[in-house]
């Protein structure tokens, strides 16, 4: 299993919301992400740079994955006002 980072789309509080995760792949396909966004920290500038270099890679290269609805799957383009249309499920803005 290896890892990168990803741009995601995701839809909350009835606002679209972009953010850089950890995505984890076996085989090429993603089989998972980290709930929250990642922050960017580190013990020194150089690694804040080289971290941020990757990030700029990662993301020029993997597109923008859709995060579902948590309870159905459902894409999120199938979402509005904070409930899933395919399962009726609402957002509070908690991960997926």
């Amino acid at each position: 299993m290896s890892w990168r980072y990803q741009l995601t789309h995701e839809v909350l509080h009835g606002e679209d919301e972009y953010a850089i995760r950890e995505v984890y792949l076996d085989g090429g396909t993603v089989t998972g992400w980290t709930k929250n966004p990642v922050r960017v920290v580190g013990d020194s500038e150089a690694e804040i740079a080289e971290t941020l270099m990757r990030m700029r890679s990662d993301v020029k290269r993997g597109g923008v994955l859709e995060i579902p609805c948590h309870e159905c799957d459902g894409p999120v383009r199938e979402t509005t006002n904070l409930v899933c249309r395919r399962c009726g499920s609402d957002f509070e803005g908690e991960g997926r």
